[in-house]
């Protein structure tokens, strides 16, 4: 009888095993006879080999006589690890709404690490099948997650069009105390901080008796665009990468436009019936009445920086170092300029020069028309304000809490003075007025500098930056908005806004319009200019001297 040859035998065997008394062939155990000489196996124990010449039969260990596997895995279960991992970084741009270049590299590395977590499971058909019922429920809450985005914001036009005439309801809580605002505001604050000066001096007149919220508008969380303010509407950015344009009446939006998804710090500016605000890589220019999107023109990273528009040119700067100016009415570059170090501050511009400070603590003059740099003054410490020009000086403060004026024209340090920080100074009838990072705000000669001429200390480490309204400095420190007499720095009124304030007040016609780390867009107005006083749970508290106060 033909016999196949040991070594095929060998390598089809699999299982348990058994060694032929007579030939020594290794065979499957299930066998009678062997396949190589016919000898009866029956009476042959598995896994014991019997020697033909008598020689002492040993047991050999199990793990030595299993088949090796044809792949070598390690623990499957890890696996399923890696997918869960390489999912959830999947869904962060999904669930955040944000794709920064960050945002897209973790949805990347999402990719790889399920891709490389499915094939080690692969080798487990327990571990295989739980990989596949996570993929499948997350690729589900993925799809949820992206149909709730697309209903909700969904675009009949192209992607880089406003979505017009969307309207949204306030989301706030009503009580007995808002009431609707009683006539359309007709003051204006443009842009950051009231003027291309930036100076913090708003048309007013400020709050006339104690101060009481009329209502609020909720836009999510974490409100950081200080509204511009015109034509009876506020225009600023959200969290959530929106430029809302709120109707002040009906405390409703007239239209909302998606920025792209970009966080928004900056405060939008107004000129020309078109709003102008840079998010993430661009700036756009929208129109202000239908939330159409006129141009957009790309730049480098935005950042906080706030745009100033000026006879037919808008100037903003990118975080990373680059100062723009763009023709309001097609987007056009007419020059960059390009600074050592980060840019969040915005650009102030007078007399034909626009002056900004960066975060290697040097300012610049560029000019208007070529700019070139007029001059440059090197500090010690990071600018992370906005500087403020008035009578042909600059004010600005550094990180090292100092306030320097320095000449428009020349260049030179005029004087300089031992408080200041983050915040931006106003400037008022030849007064300027500091929030610092101790914790007080001054009021120094804009001239001559020196000893302040008062000194209000609030009592919480975070001053923001002031602004002047009538005879009114109002500025926020901590969730409390206050006003003092700016003649003397005595307390008005002092108002809880109920979290941490987060931008500049806007005031006109008697109102004061701020936003809240909680996302409420809040609006305030005096009871004095009301028949009917509303309730008395509501109201900040008026006319007191709550923390110290020194004149000097």
């Amino acid at each position: 009888m033909a016999t196949l040859p040991s070594y095929h035998v060998q390598h089809r065997s699999h299982g348990p095993q058994k060694t032929c008394a007579s030939c020594g062939q290794i065979v499957l155990a299930n066998l009678t006879f062997c396949p190589n000489c016919s000898s009866d196996m029956r009476s042959i124990p598995e896994n014991v080999r019997s020697a033909p010449d008598g020689r002492t039969q040993f047991q050999i260990p199990s793990f030595l006589l299993a088949d090796a596997p044809s792949r070598r895995y390690d623990d499957p279960e890890i696996g399923t690890g890696i997918v869960w991992v390489g999912l959830a970084l999947i869904a962060i741009p999904a669930l955040t709404r944000n794709l920064s270049p960050l945002s897209l590299g973790a949805w990347a590395a999402g990719i790889v690490l399920t891709s490389i977590g499915i094939a080690r499971a692969r080798g487990d058909n327990r571990a295989m099948m739980r990989a596949g019922l996570v993929t499948a429920a997350a690729g589900l809450l993925t799809l949820l997650v992206l149909g709730n985005q697309i209903v909700r914001h969904a675009e009949p036009t192209d992607r880089d069009l406003a979505v017009s005439g969307i309207q949204q309801t306030p989301t706030a809580e009503s009580n007995s105390a808002e009431t609707p605002m009683q006539a359309v505001p007709t003051g204006s604050s443009p842009m950051f901080r009231g003027s291309p000066e930036h100076t913090g001096l708003l048309a007013g007149p400020a709050l006339a008796g104690s101060p009481y919220r009329v209502w609020r508008y909720d836009t999510g969380e974490d409100l950081r665009s200080t509204p511009a303010i015109t034509g009876g509407v506020a225009y600023f950015g959200t969290r959530d990468g929106y430029l809302v344009a709120l109707d002040l009446v009906t405390q409703k939006p007239k239209w909302t436009f998606d920025l792209g998804g970009y966080p928004v710090r900056a405060s939008p500016a107004v000129g020309d019936r078109t709003v102008f605000l840079a998010s993430g890589y661009n700036v756009f220019a929208v129109d202000a009445d239908t939330g159409e999107l006129r141009w957009k023109t790309a730049i480098d990273y935005a950042g906080e920086s706030s745009p100033t528009v000026v006879d037919g040119m808008v100037y903003v700067a990118s975080k990373e170092d680059h100062l723009y100016a763009l023709d309001t009415t097609t987007g056009e570059q007419a020059w960059i300029y390009k600074t050592d170090g980060l840019l969040f501050g915005s650009p102030s511009v007078d007399d034909g020069i626009v002056v900004i400070g960066g975060d290697d603590g040097d300012l610049f003059a560029i000019d208007r028309e070529t700019g070139h740099a007029r001059w440059k003054v090197a500090f010690e410490s990071a600018i992370y304000s906005t500087p403020a020009i008035a009578d042909g000086l600059v004010y600005v403060t550094t990180q090292d809490k100092t306030t320097t004026a320095v000449d428009l024209n020349e260049g030179t340090i005029v004087w300089s003075y031992p408080v200041g920080g983050s915040a931006s100074p106003a400037v008022a009838d030849g007064v300027v007025f500091v929030g610092s990072d101790d914790g007080a705000v001054y009021a120094l000669d804009a001239r001559t500098g020196g000893d302040p001429l008062w000194i209000y200390a609030t009592g919480n480490p975070t001053v923001e930056s002031p602004v002047v309204a009538g005879a009114h400095l109002l500025f926020a420190a901590g969730s409390m908005i206050l006003s003092l007499d700016r003649s003397t720095g005595e307390v008005n009124w002092r108002y809880p806004v109920g979290d941490l304030v987060t931008t500049d007040p806007v005031v006109l016609d008697g109102y004061l319009f701020a936003g809240d780390k909680s996302g409420y867009f809040s609006v305030l107005t005096g009871d004095a200019s009301l028949a009917t006083p509303p309730p008395t749970e509501d109201r900040g508290a008026g006319g007191g001297t709550s923390g110290s106060f020194g004149s000097t």
